[in-house]
């Protein structure tokens, strides 16, 4: 049972994608199983005292310890080589569907090689012209699209297809107000006297599992098809959380399959006695139709085709499109409009900086060129002060010019000279 339990885990990971990881074993383990893995047969004790350097003694005493966790490893080992096989199994089988969805799409888009209609996907519609022979681009952009559409579907075709879109809508609805609906009338019974507070609560109790399990399986069903976009893409299909989401999902699940149980048992009366083979055969039913329940809500959920494309559809997905680039356009317009706005503002209050920077250094050096003019006349009038005032004493001394003309200042024009 546990080999069959890990086998279809092995599988389970394999079709999600997720690459698998190589087991932890001691260093020992590894050494002999790489030791094997080259030999291509289990190692002899002879052998294994010449690689761990052991005599008898510690051989016996370490095999002891290691041996059924060596038959472990390599029973891991031999899961883990055959999960990598699943796995390359798989990335081939996805490159080839991808490459097979490439084909389809790229004969798709000519209108003479357009066989049978595939989904819409927009990389398979042709680039809107530019340049020469814009109407046979548009054209033959026109064909493509119509190749994809299903046109004049069988009566029977556009009925189940109608009731199957409807289904989308109504059935988790019923899904939610039924099963509220059943925790409801298995809980009524077991109060005494009913009340306003005691009904609220016994609603409210409902609808804290059963609403809460619906966008929980809404969400996989969007986590889903997200991941075969990125796997689509080539990108890494687990994003942080899927698993744990996934298990939550489970759970809510399981509360919702004990709630149907509960209620089941309650109106069938079906009992404990298991030794009666009706009582088995009530137990039965009860299990499958509430799994039965489970499966068919999870059906919808996540393997529920999406509707075919129409005409119709594609116009108003085309007129989207259309309507939709104007108003980015027009964001875009406004926020370039913004940003120049802004831009120039800032560099108004640049330029305003700039210029009181400017005329604060103007300022600055005028002023400090007049202190230095200013000294320098007083130095230059200084000097040809002290030099008058030694010409005319050696002047005085000699008796050449009379004293009065001791006191005479130097004119303005010899301080410029």
């Amino acid at each position: 049972m546990a080999s069959l339990l890990s086998r279809v885990k092995i599988r389970f990971d394999a079709l999600r994608g997720e690459e698998p990881r190589p087991p932890l074993m001691r260093p020992q383990i590894s050494m002999i199983l790489e030791e094997e893995r080259r030999l291509g047969r289990p190692l002899r004790p002879q052998e294994l005292c010449a690689l761990f350097g052991w005599n008898t003694e510690e051989l016996e005493r370490y095999w002891r310890l290691l041996g059924q966790e060596l038959q472990q490893a390599r029973a891991e080992l031999a899961r883990y080589e055959e999960a990598c096989t699943l796995y390359e199994r798989y990335r081939q089988q996805q490159q080839e569907a991808r490459a097979r969805r490439t084909r389809r799409t790229r004969q798709a888009s000519k209108p003479e090689q357009a066989g049978s209609p595939v989904p819409l996907r927009p990389e398979a519609v042709p680039a809107w012209p530019e340049g020469e022979e814009v109407a046979a681009s548009l054209e033959a952009r026109r064909r493509a699209i119509l190749a994809q559409i299903q046109l004049d579907l069988p009566a029977h075709r556009r009925f189940l297809t109608a009731i199957k879109n409807l289904w989308r809508i109504v059935g988790p609805v019923a899904f939610v107000i039924f099963t509220i609906s059943e925790v409801y009338y298995f809980l009524q019974h077991f109060l005494p006297t009913p009340t306003l507070w005691s009904e609220v609560l016994l609603w409210g109790i409902s609808l804290l599992i059963e609403v809460p399990f619906t966008m929980a399986t809404y969400d996989q069903a969007e986590r889903r098809a997200r991941q075969q976009e990125r796997r689509a893409q080539g990108q890494p299909a687990i994003q942080p959380g899927d698993r744990l989401a996934l298990w939550c999902w489970i759970g809510l699940a399981l509360v919702n399959i004990t709630g149907q149980i509960a209620f089941l048992a309650y109106v069938t009366h079906a009992g404990y006695q298991l030794t009666d083979p009706a009582t088995v055969g009530l137990w039965v039913f009860i299990l499958v139709r509430v799994g039965g329940v489970i499966l068919g809500d999870s059906y919808t959920a996540f393997f529920l085709l999406e509707a075919e494309p129409t005409l119709e559809r594609e116009l108003r997905r085309q007129q989207q499109i259309v309507e939709g680039e104007a108003r980015l356009a027009a964001v875009d317009r406004e926020r370039l409009l913004k940003e120049a706005e802004a831009r120039q503002a800032i560099r108004r209050v640049e330029l305003a900086i700039e210029r009181e920077e400017q005329e604060m250094d103007f300022v600055a050096q005028w002023q400090q060129l007049q202190m230095q003019q200013t000294l320098e006349r007083q130095r230059r009038f200084m000097e040809l002060e002290r030099a008058q005032l030694q010409q005319l004493q050696s002047s005085a001394s000699s008796g050449a010019i009379p004293a009065p003309a001791l006191e005479q200042e130097p004119k303005t024009e010899q301080l410029g000279a």
